[in-house]
Parts: structure tokens; C-alpha cells; sequence
């Protein structure tokens, strides 16, 4: 478990630096939403949410909630750190677009 989060730390460290200041391609926007599918897609763990066709602003305010250190969490406060507020738009709105 230990390496599956440097694993994912690493990937949202390398894509944070790729910077939100330009409007998000498909491809961008997929990259983006892959860090979250190891943990949060239909076939994970269940005790761990889906993520898809979950609503555009839950997703965006949950990951919003737990930078701002709102809402506890024992990996997904670090994580949502690494993100801007563009990235997560992102990321809820790719999300708010999949079918169950």
C-alpha cells in the first residue's frame, strides 16, 4: 500500500506540473482523471466512492474540501493538495461525463 501512494503522489506531482494555465485537451483532462481511477473506479474497493457519473460540483467541492483540510481523509488531503482549483474542475467535470 505504501509504494501505491508514492506511486500516485508521484503521478499528481508530475502532472501538476504541466501546469493549469491553458484550457484542458481529451487527453489532458483523461491523464488528469487517471490518478484518481486506482482507488475510486466502479471495480475498486468498495468501501472507497466511484467517481463516475458522480455529479460535476460533489466531486469538485468533496476534493476542494479535503485541500482545504475540511473534510478528513487519510490520503486524499495530500493528494487533493497537489491540484489547483482548474485541475479539479477538470477531474469532476470528465468524471460528471461517465455512464455507470
Amino acid at each position: 500500500m505504501p509504494q501505491r501512494m508514492l506511486a500516485l503522489a508521484a503521478c499528481c506531482v508530475a502532472l501538476h506540473a504541466q501546469g493549469a494555465d491553458r484550457p484542458a485537451s481529451a487527453a489532458h483532462a483523461r491523464s488528469l482523471a487517471a490518478t484518481c481511477a486506482s482507488c475510486h473506479s466502479s471495480t475498486s474497493d468498495s468501501s472507497i466512492p466511484s467517481l463516475d457519473a458522480m455529479p460535476q460540483p460533489s466531486i469538485a467541492q468533496a476534493m476542494r474540501d479535503f485541500r482545504a483540510g475540511k473534510r478528513a481523509g487519510t490520503v486524499m488531503p495530500q493528494l487533493a493538495r497537489g491540484y489547483t482549483d482548474e485541475q479539479i474542475d477538470v477531474i469532476a467535470r470528465w468524471y460528471s461525463a461517465r455512464s455507470r
